[in-house]
């Protein structure tokens, strides 16, 4: 049944994105009755069961991309890849500021290496770095409002 209705909900993006030339986005996240991601300690906490983790993994080969912050690589270190159904992997992009990201990372050992939004005025060292480990640097101008 959910997998119906996210059929659904991905040819309605297909439609928009047909007729304005825009992309679609989506934002899916887990939580807690009680509004938590995470234990107080920081630890991982399942939220997930497995119809839900196989509509995400459904969520992720419909898209072109996944977008996530800096502090998700340090706390979860996913591989952002489609593992429970078969499909082509969604580009992983960070937003890192800093250029903060690890060099161990998990998403770094399969094929669509990261793109990482980041500041302007970031480290040369830190992104030769960075790039020899094939990630592709995105520096923009910072809003310092």
């Amino acid at each position: 049944m959910i997998l119906g209705r996210l059929q659904a909900r991905l040819a309605d993006a297909a439609k928009y994105h047909q007729a304005t030339g825009m992309p679609y986005c989506t934002i899916t996240y887990a939580q807690s009755i009680d509004g938590s991601i995470a234990t107080s300690a920081g630890d991982f906490l399942a939220l997930s069961g497995p119809e839900s983790l196989v509509m995400t993994h459904h969520l992720r080969a419909n898209h072109d991309a996944i977008l996530i912050g800096i502090e998700t690589v340090f706390a979860d270190d996913p591989m952002l890849t489609v593992r429970f159904v078969e499909w082509e992997h969604p580009q992983p992009i960070v937003l890192d500021t800093n250029l903060r990201f690890p060099t161990t990372a998990r998403m770094l050992s399969h094929s669509k290496k990261p793109w990482l939004a980041t500041g302007n005025n970031i480290c040369p060292d830190r992104k030769a770095l960075l790039e020899h480990t094939g990630v592709c640097i995105l520096p923009m101008e910072r809003n310092e409002k």
